[in-house]
């Protein structure tokens, strides 16, 4: 199982909250069997992009949120990589 945390980074004292977030997500040589906490939408390849639930797309600054998956390798390389995150 792979968890990562989505963290709201905000510049010191500021009390915005992120209230929409994505990542996308290279699995490289695994696969995934199963998910939890957010979307994951295939992109093509062995690449997803991971959006919110109703329930963790806002999130208040110097918190976090986490989401996860289930997989199996599949090769020497099969280490997952996250390429791009994106928050507002």
């Amino acid at each position: 199982m792979l968890a990562c945390a989505v963290t709201g980074h905000q510049p010191c004292g500021a009390t915005t909250l992120i209230t929409s977030w994505d990542a996308v997500l290279d699995l490289r040589q695994s696969t995934m069997n199963n998910n939890f906490s957010a979307n994951f939408t295939p992109d093509g390849g062995s690449q997803y992009t991971v959006t919110p639930l109703f329930w963790n797309s806002t999130i208040n600054a110097g918190n976090s949120t986490t989401v996860g998956f289930c997989g199996n390798k599949t090769g020497p390389d099969w280490q997952p990589q996250v390429l791009a995150e994106h928050g507002s």
